[in-house]
């Protein structure tokens, strides 16, 4: 008999990324929605007027203490009034959250939503971006 099938990816249902908000957030009453995926899924989370987005990185893809890492320096760029998504702290205080997969434990953060419209590509927009990514440089030099 051959032996199970590993399972190298999986992808959770919106049903249960709300349930997981529940638990580990303590929002209510939320609608979830499968938003993009990528090197990690993201889901769309609204509680009421409130929209936030869960990142659920890919099983092995990023240890613990790397995305901790990817949080603080977002939170570092906001003191220093550079424009970037908020993490947002679960229920016991803390910004990742462990989920359990198929594959194996996968991370979560939560992210406030970055307020406007995505940019048409033109030469403009790819200034400002450019104008973006040399503030960030600096503020971590």
């Amino acid at each position: 008999m051959p032996s199970p099938p590993r399972i190298e990816y999986s992808v959770f249902d919106s049903a249960f990324i709300a349930r997981v908000i529940r638990m580990k957030w303590g929002w209510r009453r939320v609608k979830c929605e499968y938003w993009n995926r990528g090197l990690s899924d993201t889901y769309r989370v609204e509680q009421g007027r409130r929209r936030a987005y869960l990142k659920v990185y890919r099983h092995g893809w990023r240890a613990r203490a790397e995305i901790q890492g990817e949080v603080e320096l977002l939170r570092y760029l906001r003191k220093r009034n550079i424009s970037v998504s908020n993490p947002i702290r679960n229920s016991v205080d803390a910004f990742v959250a462990k989920i359990d997969a198929p594959e194996g434990h996968r991370y979560a953060v939560m992210f406030s939503e970055a307020k406007g419209v995505e940019p048409e590509f033109n030469l403009e927009n790819s200034k400002q971006y450019g104008h973006l990514v040399g503030m960030v440089h600096n503020a971590t030099d």
